[in-house]
């Protein structure tokens, strides 16, 4: 069982404009934190490299669990906001292999996807976690603006929120 006071650690599967402009500046302001420290990030080419955090490039036809089985040994979270017709097998590739997995929306594009994605949830329910930042993202400000978020919330005194 891992402590809840302890760092995570965590790979990113995908830096493209996902990763640039939602889930990047977030997750320095972690790292910043010590609230998490980013392993490595994971992309198709030398483009997604992120300047000062280790990179690989994943070749085609190549499992994820296969490309990270060194970092195993470290418990990493591995956070897979990558194409979306890649989410639910290369989260069924992970959780199989023992990795703690957080999937960006679409988690699947199709009928038989969703029903390998419940399938997973239902046999890996500590390894795998469904993440959704958009109505959060959409809908603060919103709710700011007509007065429904207190005036000491963490959204309005916590710098970098």
């Amino acid at each position: 069982m891992i402590s809840p006071n302890r760092k995570k650690s965590l790979i990113i599967v995908g830096t493209g404009d996902y990763y640039r402009r939602i889930v990047g500046p977030s997750l320095t302001q972690l790292e910043k934190e010590r609230h998490i420290k980013i392993l490595a990030t994971v992309s198709r080419s030398k483009a997604g490299e992120i300047e000062g955090i280790y990179h690989r490039i994943r070749p085609a036809n190549t499992p994820l669990s296969q490309l990270l089985a060194d970092f195993k040994k470290r418990d990493p979270i591995i956070l897979l906001g990558h194409s979306s017709e890649l989410h639910t097998d290369d989260a069924r590739d992970l959780v199989r292999a023992g990795f703690r997995v957080m999937l960006e929306k679409p988690y699947c594009i199709d009928t038989a996807q969703l029903r390998t994605m419940r399938t997973l949830i239902q046999h890996y329910p500590q390894k795998i976690v469904l993440l959704e930042y958009y109505l959060m993202m959409k809908t603060i400000p919103l709710l700011q603006t007509v007065g429904k978020i207190r005036k000491n919330s963490f959204y309005i005194t916590k710098k970098g929120i």
